[in-house]
């Protein structure tokens, strides 16, 4: 539809590539916000397995 307008309304300047790139940015961000992280999860993960392991090692030295 962009590049209809563009046509039409200024056939010697192509402006719609940089509208679409700036969409396709914009739809980017808002997928990759719009879901959690795997990394951030991993992480948590990561941490909990280090917290349950140190608190395991505290418990048996302290028998």
């Amino acid at each position: 539809f962009l590049i209809f307008i563009n046509l039409w309304t200024s056939p010697g300047s192509l402006w719609f590539p940089f509208i679409l790139a700036g969409w396709g940015i914009g739809l980017a961000f808002h997928y990759l916000a719009s879901r959690p992280s795997r990394i951030i999860e991993e992480t948590e993960k990561e941490i909990a397995s280090i917290e349950y392991h140190a608190r395991k090692r505290k418990k048996d030295a302290g028998q």
